[in-house]
């Protein structure tokens, strides 16, 4: 009664600790429905039993308030019943699911370690309370219960005396982050970079609000005690079942064996059988060949006859085939010499239809070279003949020949040609146009009349042309200001650029070499300088000796080489920007095994070495890696094992796993 009455209370108290949630009504339903559950659900508040009643302000301190009221199962399929429940009662309930332990853990028989205890530490936060195994380990998961510290007023002297860093350091490296006194909460912060340590101190809350009647009473002890005697039941039926197992699997073995003794002794039954049969055959053969025995004279008489016979037809057979194959050697030989015969003509063709097809070609290019130049000479000709028939107008001559000219006409051609003589006019077609072209402004100007206006207009257009002058010197000015300017901003820009570029290029060519390969990375300018627009950054990589450096691009590097190079130009950044961790993803996809492998290797060296690399903590995500890489003490390689037939955590066998994929 007693018990039972103490539980009631548990379960009130967790019904006012937890108004407007109805938690205490979903645990009231799960126990009326204990039978549809497949494991037992727990509730930590509702089964802890604390061993000292001074002991619940520690726990009330690690806690949290949710965790108190966390509905622990056993499977997944447990909690989604109690949520769908929870979801039709409104219940705003919280549940996990957590394996139960294959073994008992025994947290009040482990020991503080030596230091902890010379520092008046009792015993650690999981021994403060007794529960079930998986409210125990759920606790330990959520709150590191068995990673937190006890300690006395003894303690709290000796750590205000002490104060050393050292003494914190030393509890950092044991995994301990959060130690409580009578009075204090110490909290242990350890940097990742520096491996310094701080300390905070606060003060422990007084105030119990969820550990208030959880004391173990004498019947707890008894049932406790009764407790244990079922799990050494339970370990002893555990050993009944393995045996029973180990038994079945023996006979199993035995059934198998006998099996097969059975298949052996019918396969030899069958063997047997078939002997008789083949036995009763040839005795039946054997029989009949003895009546119809053949006369033995006539029968040697029969066989040299045909032996004579035989060895005729075989020596006219013989004489044929040696014949044949005489004229099939002359037949051979004829056609190797056709052959050889037909290709070289073959080629002899293929070289003078070549020979042809570019003669054609030439050919074709002249016949067009010359219609062209027919073309111009005659469209030459034609305004030759009409620039002729202008002279004749103009001049009133009939030919240009002196020779066929009549009398009346030579005195005019001789003037023309003085003329002409005399004004030493150009053979070059341009300098008689420009001659032209000054003549006609002479003439216009000529014949224009100056007026005042336009001697105003003129003075005006020397005005304007002073202040244009001004003016364009001074933009000018402004101009080569500007361009100073821009050239100093773009050195100060330019210049650190060029150096981060020219390191990142360092690493890139040095990753490169690593792999037997050649890389650099440069800046491209592009065509104007000026034009910062157009700056980028280019990839150059040759993975063959006979290469040289190529840019970087879809067209001529394959997959495989651009995954290397976009790799390796990443950790060529990387290696000028330490942080805490990175992840990539399926890097290795589509790269050959050779330069795979090399990636991988360079990745352990640079990773596991000094460089600023080996500051930084790398998940590579893949979905296979090759055997034998290179391997080291800072390298750990994480296998998933997922999917709706997984088998459970504590059925799992890895060396079977194992041994299966070997085989397959």
């Amino acid at each position: 009664m007693k018990i039972q009455q103490a539980e009631e209370d548990k379960l009130s108290l967790l019904e006012r600790n937890t108004r407007g949630v109805g938690a205490a009504d979903a645990w009231r339903w799960y126990s009326s429905n204990r039978e549809k559950f497949l494991r037992p659900v727990y509730v930590p508040l509702l089964c802890m039993s604390l061993k000292e009643s001074t002991d619940a302000r520690y726990l009330e301190n690690i806690v949290g308030n949710r965790d108190f009221q966390m509905f622990v199962c056993g499977c997944p399929q447990d909690e989604a019943l109690l949520q769908k429940q929870a979801h039709d009662s409104r219940w705003r309930i919280n549940s996990t699911v957590l394996q139960m332990p294959e073994t008992s853990e025994d947290d009040n028989g482990r020991r503080l370690p030596q230091n902890l205890a010379a520092l008046g530490f009792r015993c650690f936060a999981s021994q403060l309370f007794d529960a079930p195994s998986i409210v125990k380990k759920y606790l330990c998961n959520v709150a590191v219960l068995d990673r937190i510290p006890i300690g006395t007023n003894q303690t709290d002297q000796l750590l205000e005396r002490s104060g050393d860093d050292k003494l914190m350091e030393e509890f950092a490296r044991q995994g301990l982050k959060l130690l409580l006194t009578t009075s204090k909460r110490m909290s242990i912060v350890q940097s990742r970079y520096s491996n310094g340590c701080s300390t905070r101190v606060d003060e422990l809350r007084d105030q119990i609000r969820w550990l208030t009647m959880h004391t173990m009473t004498s019947s707890t002890v008894d049932l406790a005690g009764k407790n244990d005697e079922c799990k050494e039941l339970q370990t002893r039926l555990d050993a009944k079942k393995a045996d029973c197992a180990g038994q079945k699997t023996e006979i199993g073995r035995e059934r198998e064996r006998i099996r097969q003794q059975l298949r052996e002794l019918s396969q030899r039954q069958d063997t047997k059988n078939r002997l008789q049969r083949d036995l009763e055959t040839k005795n039946a053969r054997l029989k009949q060949m003895m009546e119809n025995k053949p006369d033995l004279s006539q029968a040697t008489v029969d066989m040299e006859t045909a032996l004579k016979d035989l060895t005729r037809r075989s020596l006219t057979s013989i004489q044929h085939m040696a014949d044949t194959l005489a004229r099939i050697e002359e037949l051979t030989h004829r056609m190797g010499s056709a052959a050889l015969e037909h290709e070289f003509f073959k080629r002899l063709l293929a070289k003078k239809q070549l020979e042809l097809s570019n003669h054609q070609d030439v050919g074709q290019q002249k016949l067009d070279e010359f219609t062209e130049k027919k073309r111009e000479v005659d469209e030459v000709k034609q305004r030759v003949r009409s620039q002729l028939m202008k002279v004749y107008e103009k001049t009133g001559l009939s030919s240009l020949n002196r020779d066929a000219l009549p009398p009346a006409e030579v005195a005019a051609y001789d003037a023309m040609w003085k003329t002409f003589n005399d004004a030493k006019i150009s053979n070059d077609l341009a300098s008689v146009k420009l001659q032209l072209a000054q003549e006609s402004g002479r003439l216009n100007a000529a014949g224009t009349d100056g007026q005042k206006q336009d001697l105003v207009e003129y003075h005006k257009l020397q005005e304007e042309l002073v202040m244009k002058t001004t003016t364009l010197q001074s933009e000018m000015r402004k101009r080569d200001n500007w361009q100073q300017q821009m050239d100093e901003r773009r050195t100060e820009w330019l210049t650190p650029l060029t150096q981060l570029i020219q390191s990142i290029s360092d690493n890139f060519a040095n990753f490169f070499t690593q792999i037997g390969c050649s890389g650099e990375v440069r800046l491209s300018k592009g065509d104007d300088p000026n034009d910062v627009s157009k700056y980028g950054v280019e990839i150059m990589v040759k993975f063959r000796a006979n290469e040289k450096l190529r840019r970087l691009t879809a067209q001529v590097q394959s997959g495989g080489e651009r995954s290397v190079s976009t790799m390796l130009y990443m950790m060529a950044l990387q290696e000028l920007c330490p942080v805490p961790f990175r992840c990539v993803d399926e890097i290795n996809q589509g790269m050959d095994p050779t330069n795979e492998r090399k990636v991988f290797g360079m990745m352990v060296n640079l990773l596991s070495g000094t460089g600023n690399l080996s500051k930084t903590q790398y998940f590579m995500l893949t979905p296979k890696l090759l055997p034998n890489l290179k391997f080291s003490n800072k390298l750990s390689v994480l296998i998933v094992h997922n999917g709706p037939a997984m088998l459970e955590e504590n059925k799992w066998n890895m060396e079977k796993f194992i041994e299966l994929a070997t085989a397959a």
